[in-house]
């Protein structure tokens, strides 16, 4: 398989993906800690304010991997307010098969920032609020793996769409893609950080809702089998 295909299937497929994710315990001494929300809990409050976000990579597995871009859309009652972006720019050339699926070129990163100061200011932008992201073991792994390379500390607590998807949605499979297709949220530009993470608030926004009706049918009919 190339690398091509195992990242298409793994960014936007597989929640198990990649293997290594039971390393995402918090290590001593990182002062990184990361959490993840239950796909069955109450959306209703949840997301009332979250981050929507991505990142796009070098790889699939972290240790071995550098971050390329990070795209975050700050979401308020289903509002987006806020935005960070910022391309990365790595300590190695970029993989023909990532230029291929990112469209992320050499010429565009030459001058962007370094790793320290985008992960950094991204946490400072984000003041851990809850990240929702499609597939979010995948971000959850390398914001861990590259926050810890930089020295830098945070809380991060993920809720993952992908899962929410397999919950509440019966679809022949759960890529992001597909699951914005159902819920007709057209993305001009897959495979970047800010395009895929406008879709997955959206995707997110709009499984509460799907979630809010399950349980308002629910409710009711709890309270017709009272009164009988």
């Amino acid at each position: 398989m190339t690398l091509l295909k195992r990242f298409q299937d793994c960014t936007t497929s597989t929640p198990d993906c990649p293997p290594d994710e039971l390393r995402l315990k918090e290590s001593a001494g990182t002062g990184i800690k990361i959490s993840f929300c239950s796909p069955q809990a109450d959306l209703s409050g949840l997301l009332d304010s979250f981050i929507a976000c991505d990142i796009e990579t070098t790889g699939l597995v972290a240790a071995k991997s550098e971050i390329l871009e990070v795209g975050a859309i700050r979401f308020v009652g289903g509002i987006p307010i806020d935005t960070f972006s910022s391309l990365i720019r790595p300590s190695a050339p970029i993989p023909r098969e990532i230029i291929r699926l990112t469209g992320i070129r050499e010429g565009m990163v030459s001058t962007a920032p370094g790793p320290l100061e985008v992960l950094r200011d991204f946490l400072l932008w984000s003041k851990e609020e809850l990240l929702v992201a499609h597939n979010a073991r995948f971000e959850a792994l390398f914001l861990r793996e590259h926050l810890q390379r930089q020295n830098l500390r945070g809380n991060l607590t993920f809720l993952c769409t992908c899962d929410l998807a397999r919950q509440f949605l019966d679809l022949p499979n759960y890529k992001l893609a597909t699951v914005a297709a159902h819920f007709n949220i057209p993305i001009p530009q897959a495979h970047r950080a800010i395009p895929d993470a406008a879709a997955c608030g959206a995707v997110a926004h709009l499984i509460a809702r799907e979630q809010a009706k399950v349980l308002s049918v629910s409710t009711e009919r709890r309270r017709a089998k009272r009164k009988r």
